[in-house]
C-alpha cells in the first residue's frame, strides 16, 4: 500500500505497525526500530551491456530507462535515483508503472528498461534478469527497513511483536 495510507492508517488505528523503506526519521510522530538493512540491486536484462559486470556504479546507469512501481517503495527509489543521477544537464528517463515488483522485473525481462530494487529481489530466477549491486564512491548503497507504530497504542499484540522486535536486534547486534 502506498506509504500515505500506511500513515493514515496508523494515525487512525487501523493500523498496529507498519513495516517500511526508510531510515527512523522517516516516521518522526511515530515510535519506529530499524530493523535491517539490505543492498541496493540494479535489476537488468540479461543481455543488456552492463550484465556481465559484478558491480555496477551510478554513473553506469545515466542515460538508462529505469522502471519503478507507483506504490512502495517506488517513491524512495524515486528520491533515490535523483539523488545520484539528476543534475542540471541530466534527467533520468523514470517510469512510474502501477505494477507490482514482479511485473516490472517481467518488463526488464522483456528489455523495456532496468530497474533498482531490494536485495531480495535477487532470489527471484526465471524472470531473465541479472541483479547486481549499485556502489558510489563510498561502497554498496543500501536501503533500511523500520518499523513504526503510534506511542499510544496500547494493543496487546503489538506490545509483544514490539518486545520482540527489540530482543532479536539485541541477537543480532
Amino acid at each position: 500500500m502506498p506509504f500515505a495510507e500506511i500513515i493514515a492508517g496508523l494515525h487512525s488505528g487501523r493500523v498496529d505497525a507498519a513495516l517500511v523503506l526508510g531510515d527512523p526519521d522517516k516516521c518522526e510522530v511515530f515510535d519506529c526500530l530499524a530493523l535491517w538493512s539490505e543492498l541496493l540491486m540494479v535489476a537488468l536484462p540479461i543481455g543488456h551491456p552492463l550484465a556481465d559486470k559484478s558491480i555496477i556504479y551510478w554513473p553506469e546507469l545515466k542515460g538508462e530507462r529505469f522502471l519503478i512501481s507507483h506504490g512502495d517503495p517506488g517513491p524512495d527509489i524515486l528520491n533515490i535515483l535523483l539523488r545520484y543521477l539528476a543534475a542540471p544537464s541530466d534527467h533520468p528517463q523514470i517510469d512510474t508503472l502501477h505494477l507490482n515488483r514482479d511485473n516490472i522485473l517481467s518488463e526488464v525481462g522483456s528489455g523495456e528498461g532496468i530497474s533498482l530494487q531490494c536485495e531480495s529481489a535477487s532470489g527471484l530466477t526465471g524472470l531473465n534478469v541479472v541483479f547486481r549491486p549499485v556502489h558510489d564512491g563510498n561502497g554498496a548503497t543500501r536501503l533500511g527497513y523500520i518499523v513504526c507504530w503510534k506511542p499510544d497504542n496500547i494493543n496487546p499484540v503489538l506490545a509483544t511483536l514490539r518486545s520482540a522486535l527489540k530482543e532479536a536486534m539485541l541477537i543480532r547486534s
